[in-house]
């Protein structure tokens, strides 16, 4: 593995022959190019603050779509995705960060989470280049949070603070093994 530092990016790169990881602390998730952004949830249907309220004012339609799946039995430990249209080629993944808005985040969420979207991804990938891994299509852009170290750690319960570090570190470890993929890390 490699690591780089562009200076005048101010953006360290890391680089395998499997996933590739850039940092971008510090810079607008929105206003970054991707084909899929990664959105910290709950699993009772509020996206009361942080990025999840950004994304229900942003994406259209995806508030209502959040609902239905959190009134469907959405869980921690799945992912649920969402395409405002037809035309749009950006694709929304919900990453449940918690059970309930009044709750703290925990680690084994953020890791059962991980193992759901890293399975997602490689189904995506697997289906995106038509089945084969020989030809592979342009690498799959997805610009993560570290999900549940901002508004995660506000509520009841779990008295241990979740470090946005310690949440890149994880993405890094879960997610490396999934070919073609070039996550933006926040």
């Amino acid at each position: 593995m490699r690591t780089n530092y562009d200076g005048k990016k101010n953006v360290y790169e890391t680089e395998d022959n499997m996933a590739r990881f850039t940092s971008l602390i510090g810079l607008d998730i929105w206003e970054t190019p991707a084909d899929v952004r990664v959105i910290p949830v709950n699993t009772v249907g509020v996206m009361g603050r942080g990025l999840a309220k950004q994304a229900a004012e942003r994406v259209p339609g995806l508030l209502e779509a959040y609902r239905n799946q959190c009134r469907d039995g959405f869980k921690v430990g799945e992912v649920a995705t969402y395409q405002a249209g037809e035309n749009d080629h950006l694709t929304y993944v919900l990453f449940p960060s918690k059970a309930d808005w009044r709750e703290r985040t925990r680690r084994e969420y953020i890791i059962d989470g991980l193992l759901a979207l890293k399975t997602w991804l490689l189904e995506t990938q697997f289906e995106r280049d038509c089945f084969s891994y020989r030809n592979p299509a342009e690498p799959l852009i997805v610009a993560i949070p570290p999900v549940g170290s901002g508004c995660g750690n506000i509520g009841s319960g779990q008295t241990e603070t979740i470090q946005p570090q310690w949440v890149r570190a994880q993405i890094k470890q879960y997610l490396t093994t999934v070919p073609n993929v070039h996550f933006y890390l926040f």
